[in-house]
């Protein structure tokens, strides 16, 4: 839980030597698949969050596989999402469709935290497909489940996709680095489309 708000609060480097004590004690003996479950997230997380592509999809594979072996789904939408916005990090839109059909099965029973992060990574998707319609329709949903929510991060990112909202977001002395990092970052994708 610990390297999940660091890597919330935007502290990556100190996320990724939280999630490498970890890996080191998740290979000692007795370890839950709980545990192990929850490691290969955080590391998915990372990477999605990071732009690491190649260690979120590999982390999101070998959770998948673990679930699948245990039985154990605790994690799986979140893998899988996560897996979603590593593949959109390197714009493969043919892995983030497949990843997204298989996030389809889970949406029915997601919570709204889950929820605001699959339609924030479909809302991506639609944006590097050049649907600025559809992007937009998403990123609203996204925004308004993290307001339900009240997750600010999230409200900050899925907030920061409506243009009008990034020269505020960038610049506002009352939001967070995340948040400016975040919606600046926004703001050159969308200059770019």
């Amino acid at each position: 839980m610990a390297a999940l708000t660091l890597m919330w609060t935007g502290l990556f480097s100190r996320a990724a030597e939280l999630i490498e004590s970890m890996r080191r004690a998740a290979a000692t003996p007795g370890v839950t698949t709980f545990m192990q479950l929850t490691l290969k997230t955080d590391q998915a997380m990372h990477g999605a969050l990071t732009a690491d592509s190649d260690a979120c999809l590999k982390a999101m594979r070998e959770g998948l596989e673990l679930a699948r072996a245990t039985g154990v789904h605790t994690w799986s939408f979140q893998l899988l999402a996560y897996g979603y916005g590593g593949a959109l990090a390197r714009q493969d839109l043919e892995a983030a469709a497949g990843i997204a059909r298989q996030l389809e099965t889970h949406v029915a029973g997601a919570g709204r935290f889950d929820l605001c992060l699959y339609h924030h990574f479909q809302a991506w998707e639609a944006m590097l497909r050049k649907d600025l319609m559809g992007a937009l329709q998403l990123e609203k949903t996204a925004l308004r489940m993290a307001i339900e929510v009240g997750c600010p991060t999230s409200r900050c990112c899925a907030g920061s996709r409506s243009p009008e909202s990034l020269p505020t977001a960038a610049t506002s002395a009352s939001a967070s680095p995340t948040c400016r990092r975040c919606a600046t970052s926004c703001a050159a994708s969308i200059i770019a489309f």
